[in-house]
Formats: C-alpha cells, sequence, structure tokens
C-alpha cells in the first residue's frame, strides 16, 4: 500500500511539474559585449525568432542593457533608416510583457502591435516615448505592458521605432515573451491533479 501511495505522488509530481515549464524567455540579443556593431538580421532563443521586418537594426556589442542589443536610426553606423521594426514568432501562441528601451530624444517613438490568436490585433504601446533620455548607454529603461493585455494570447509581435527627427539613436533589448502551454501540456497538468486525488482519496480510505 505504502509503495502504491508513494508511485502515485511520483506521479502526480511529475505530471505537474512537466504542465508548468513554460515560462519567460528574454529575447537578449547576445551575451558578449565588444567590438563593432553589425547588421542585425535575426535571432532565435528559447524558441522565439526575431526577423528585422521593416527599416534597419544594429546589432550592437556596446550597448545595451546589458550590452549587446539593438540599436536603429539615421545615425547608426550601417547607415540606417529613420523607422525600423523587427517581428517575433514561435511557431505558436505566446504572450507579451515588455521590453527595454532607449531613446537619444524624446522624439524616437516605440509601437508594439500583437496579432492575437482568431485574429484582431492588440496594441500594447503606441507612440510610447523614453521619457529619460541622454547620451551614452546608462539610460535603458523596462517598459511593461498593461496586465489585462499581458494575458492576451498572440501568434506574432511587431515593435517598431520611429525617430521622428531622422537625427536620432534609439535601442531594443530583452524582449519578454511566454509560450502558451500546449494542450499536451494541459492534459498533463489535469493527469497530476486527478492522481493528486486518489492519492488523497486513498489515505482517506486507508
Amino acid at each position: 500500500m505504502r509503495i502504491t501511495f508513494k508511485y502515485l505522488f511520483a506521479l502526480a509530481a511529475v505530471s505537474l511539474f512537466a504542465a508548468s515549464t513554460a515560462s519567460a524567455t528574454t529575447i537578449a540579443f547576445g551575451t558578449t559585449p565588444g567590438g563593432s556593431p553589425s547588421t542585425f538580421t535575426g535571432t532565435t532563443q528559447g524558441g522565439f525568432t526575431v526577423t528585422p521586418s521593416a527599416g534597419m537594426f544594429d546589432l550592437n556589442p556596446n550597448q545595451g542593457n546589458p550590452p549587446p542589443g539593438l540599436t536603429g536610426g539615421n545615425v547608426i553606423p550601417s547607415g540606417g533608416t529613420s523607422s525600423s521594426s523587427v517581428t517575433v514568432t514561435d511557431g505558436g501562441d505566446f504572450t507579451f510583457t515588455g521590453f527595454d528601451m532607449n531613446a537619444y530624444t524624446a522624439a524616437a517613438t516605440y509601437t508594439a502591435i500583437g496579432t492575437l490568436v482568431g485574429g484582431g490585433t492588440v496594441t500594447y504601446f503606441n507612440g510610447l516615448t523614453d521619457t529619460t533620455t541622454g547620451s551614452g548607454n546608462g539610460h535603458w529603461i523596462t517598459e511593461t505592458a498593461q496586465l489585462a493585455d499581458q494575458n492576451k494570447e498572440i501568434t506574432s509581435l511587431t515593435i517598431t521605432i520611429t525617430d521622428n527627427t531622422h537625427s536620432t539613436e534609439y535601442g531594443l533589448d530583452n524582449i519578454v515573451v511566454t509560450p502558451t502551454p500546449e494542450p499536451s501540456s494541459l492534459f498533463l497538468l489535469g493527469s497530476g491533479l486527478l492522481s493528486l486525488g486518489a492519492v488523497a482519496r486513498r489515505r482517506l480510505l486507508a
């Protein structure tokens, strides 16, 4: 009888753990600072793919929170553009929490829009500006989406930064996203709860 209890409890614990392994991924664009900026062509981290979808970003090993991070604008070494976008996907559904930003003047605006599961869009940020602007790499701030929007499941996320003066630089780093649990994970969660219920019932009847 003891072995049965241990077996059921172990099964429940494993099932619950497996169902809860979906955790947030912070897309940080690398880990090694130093060197020269290069044109950003895309990256994959934690199952998420980030690709440039409009304009141009540099992967900048000397800027970020911490470096490296993405920088854009007309003044970046690669030439740059006044507006740049990246799109985040993971081949499934996910949620968005926020990102780190750094604009050298308040003229740069940030917009983040997600494509909702089933159709439609959700606008997390629209015309967001950096209110702590300044030169150098010490003015990165973290922006977090409204709590209600963080729970909305999306299939893609597009972040666009626009330099409205055509003469500044802007930065992007640490995009925080979380994959939505697959149906198989939900099945494991249900199995774990049922197993725990069986353990409790057997103990009461023993």
